[in-house]
């Protein structure tokens, strides 16, 4: 791909409209053929208990019961407030509340990649293009490669965070001719924030890619952007009205949570399970990223995927969708850095063999995994042949 070549292409995406850009007759059939694939991929084991369980602590409280008191739970607030909306709806329309869940959960892909896209286009990245023309690859990310990890919190969370990093990307450039607007950078971070809201854990995801950004930019203004205002206000809002509303959970069942669940953790399983996947991941991206030039949006997704490695560890579980942020972050780095492979017969060579051959079944089999990495039973959706669904403890 020839410079002029690029400079063209990228004259004739700036003249589009940007709801056509990011909603063409294409991309529209494409979303639509993931979304109809990904819904008979649910259906192989339905609604996960973790979700299964919240709906229904949900209709427990809508039939007037308190929670923490009547409703015996362990989760913080927010797990139930998150999956609220849907549940309500469903009651008042009669219909099953899984299958609000489930659209609840598409609806938020959705809005992380879109809400993402008119960022990314706004801020004008010469990758811009090729990374709308992959969209529907970050969507099948969202909803098909998850695997009964789908409508998890962290899989909810993790869609509406997409956003805020490619903000992080745009005030990254430095050639950048315009900065967000506050209404934009309030956005991203009300959108980001459900992220903490759900497990504080992933604050990391959000303080790594800022200080990315101000080693980049040489300057600490980055690390005070609006976003991040509004997400320390958010945050600061749940907790007050926890402490307000839910007094209990703070006096009584958080202690027991540290006392209790947060003691039991396993690392080695982990590295037994995740250690090919982290491996198989960085090597690929080592291979693609560009000398001599700093591609923010790669740049930031990796960071985010590195940080994702903290909680992973610290929950030190083993859960599938404890995983999920930090698999589903390096291979969006991978995704990003397609326009360097596109000029490189070799990383072209290279992202064909590793999604074609054996590495990607042994790179990314352990976020197929449905059991904690220390036990001797697994499902495997990425097989056709995986055997039978089991559950698994809510948390």
């Amino acid at each position: 791909m020839s410079v002029s070549d690029d400079v063209g292409a990228w004259s004739r995406w700036r003249s589009q409209d940007l709801a056509e850009s990011l909603v063409s007759s294409r991309s529209v059939f494409a979303f639509a053929a993931i979304t109809v694939l990904s819904i008979a991929w649910q259906m192989r084991w339905g609604t996960i208990p973790d979700t299964s369980w919240l709906t229904t602590v949900c209709e427990r409280m809508l039939s007037g019961e308190r929670l923490y008191s009547q409703i015996h739970e362990t989760n913080p607030p927010f797990s139930v407030w998150l999956y609220m909306p849907p549940v309500a709806a469903a009651r008042m329309l009669g219909v099953a509340p899984e299958i609000l869940v489930q659209a609840w959960t598409y609806l938020a892909a959705l809005i992380g990649l879109l809400f993402s896209g008119a960022i990314i286009k706004r801020a004008g990245f010469t990758e811009t293009p090729l990374l709308f023309a992959l969209g529907p690859a970050f969507y099948a990310m969202l909803v098909i490669f998850p695997g009964n990890v789908f409508s998890e919190r962290e899989h909810i969370g993790i869609a509406l965070f997409m956003p805020l990093l490619a903000l992080h990307a745009w005030r990254a450039r430095k050639e950048a001719s315009t900065q967000p607007s506050s209404g934009l950078a309030g956005l991203a971070g009300l959108s980001g924030g459900a992220l903490l809201l759900i497990k504080p854990y992933y604050a990391i995801m959000v303080l790594a890619p800022a200080l990315l950004v101000a080693a980049h930019r040489r300057s600490l203004r980055p690390v005070f952007a609006l976003e991040h205002w509004v997400i320390g206000g958010v945050c600061i809002a749940y907790l007050a009205a926890v402490t307000l509303i839910y007094p209990e959970f703070l006096r009584d069942v958080y202690p027991q949570l540290a006392d209790v669940y947060a003691q039991e953790r396993i690392f080695l399983p982990i590295v037994a399970c995740y250690g090919i996947t982290c491996w198989c991941l960085p090597l690929l991206i080592w291979w693609l990223w560009p000398t001599g030039r700093f591609p923010e949006l790669a740049a930031v997704a990796l960071v985010a995927s590195i940080a994702g490695l903290f909680p992973l560890f610290y929950q030190a579980k083993g859960w599938t969708y404890h995983a999920y942020p930090t698999i589903f972050y390096a291979i969006a780095t991978i995704l990003c850095l397609c326009r360097e492979a596109s000029g490189n017969r070799y990383g072209c060579s290279l992202v064909s063999g590793f999604l074609r051959g054996p590495w990607c079944w042994w790179g990314l089999r352990p976020l197929s995994c449905r059991t904690r990495p220390s036990s001797k039973r697994t499902t495997c959706w990425l097989m056709p042949f995986a055997p039978q669904p089991i559950d698994q403890p809510l948390h």
